[in-house]
């Protein structure tokens, strides 16, 4: 089972939808979570995913010109009822082949009281699935201060301890464990500052799961997006597409690894 997310930036926007429709495509996910997924041109974009299988489909329903998340799977994809005090769209929930599928775009550090709330509903939401397979995936705005990303001048401290409330449930951070002591960034600035904001946090039953995580670094070099995709295998011989083993067309060492 291959589970992608990617923040598409702002929805994609006219000129980057099709190459964005195309890297999707090219990894050959069964399951994708897109953060900053916009109503706007979402329906083109939701079309082309369920023409090639990713047919069911959970969206948190922005309102236009917002950011949300779209949750596309090739398997029937149940919606889970999920407490939501904070922004609305930017945290959803279901259930597909077993597994809780949480997607998540908490907003960023400084916006103190949005990102207090969803970080709240969040690990709520984590707890309550803690003991079955559960994958909290998306774009976290946060990473570990001093192990993560490529630059400590703007990191934000309070990551850590938030990140910490996942991993002091039980959960895995995949990328970590399949990289342990590297540094790597999934969003790069124009600055040059990168920082690794993008995880996957599986559950420990799930976490025995894991093949591989790695990040994509084409698609930031041919600038679809400011985030890199990352992609997650889970469990050789459990991939009922058939799509081939990991790898696939835009597949580089992690994205800005160092």
């Amino acid at each position: 089972m291959r589970v992608m997310t990617w923040n598409i930036l702002h929805g994609g926007g006219p000129a980057r939808l099709p190459g964005i429709a195309l890297a999707i495509l090219d990894h050959r996910p069964d399951l994708v979570v897109l953060t900053e997924f916009r109503r706007s041109l979402g329906g083109q974009l939701r079309g082309v995913l369920a023409d090639h299988g990713l047919e069911h489909q959970i969206s948190s329903d922005p309102d236009p010109g917002v950011n949300g998340v779209l949750i596309a799977s090739r398997w029937p994809a149940e919606p889970m009822p999920i407490e939501v005090a904070g922004p609305r769209e930017r945290l959803i929930a279901c259930r597909t082949r077993g597994i809780a599928v949480i997607g998540v775009h908490t907003p960023e550090l400084t916006r103190q009281t949005e990102s207090r709330l969803l970080w709240r509903d969040l690990t709520e939401a984590a707890r309550a699935h803690a003991d079955q397979d559960c994958l909290v995936i998306g774009d976290f705005n946060a990473e570990r201060w001093g192990v993560d990303g490529t630059d400590r001048r703007r990191a934000h401290r309070g990551g850590s301890r938030l990140m910490g409330r996942l991993q002091s449930l039980g959960y895995m951070d995949a990328w970590r464990a399949m990289h342990p002591g590297e540094k790597a960034a999934s969003w790069v600035s124009w600055r040059g500052e990168g920082y690794r904001l993008d995880h996957a946090f599986l559950s420990r039953s799930l976490g025995v799961s894991l093949r591989s995580c790695r990040f994509s670094e084409g698609e930031l070099e041919d600038r679809l997006s400011d985030h890199a995709p990352l992609i997650v295998e889970l469990s050789e011989g459990e991939n009922p597409s058939g799509q081939g083993p990991p790898g696939g067309p835009g597949a580089k060492n992690p994205a800005k690894t160092v």
